[in-house]
C-alpha cells in the first residue's frame, strides 16, 4: 500500500486545498463554509490510486465477485459535518 501522500493524487489534493482556501479568504468566510466530498479511484490489473476527501466511501470490485472498501469515511463530531484540512 503507498504511504499516504505518495501517490499521484497528492498534487491535485494540495491544489484543490490551496483553491478552498484562496476562495474563502477571498470571500471573507471560513473554509469550513466549502466543505464538500471528493473522491476519485484509477484501478487498473497493475494497481492504481484512490483520493478521499469528505466523508464518501469508495468500494471496489473484490476477489470472488464481491466488494471492498477502499476508503470508508471518517466521523466527525457531528452528523454530515467533514473536516477541513487546515495548514
Amino acid at each position: 500500500m503507498a504511504r499516504p501522500w505518495s501517490s499521484p493524487w497528492r498534487m491535485p489534493a494540495l491544489y484543490a486545498r490551496a483553491a478552498v482556501l484562496a476562495r474563502a479568504e477571498a470571500d471573507g468566510e471560513e473554509a469550513a463554509s466549502y466543505a464538500a466530498t471528493l473522491l476519485a479511484l484509477i484501478d487498473t490489473p497493475d494497481g492504481g490510486a484512490a483520493l478521499q476527501i469528505g466523508d464518501g466511501v469508495i468500494v471496489a470490485g473484490g476477489e470472488a465477485g464481491g466488494w471492498r472498501w477502499v476508503f470508508w469515511p471518517e466521523r466527525g463530531e457531528y452528523a454530515n459535518t467533514n473536516e477541513v484540512p487546515q495548514r
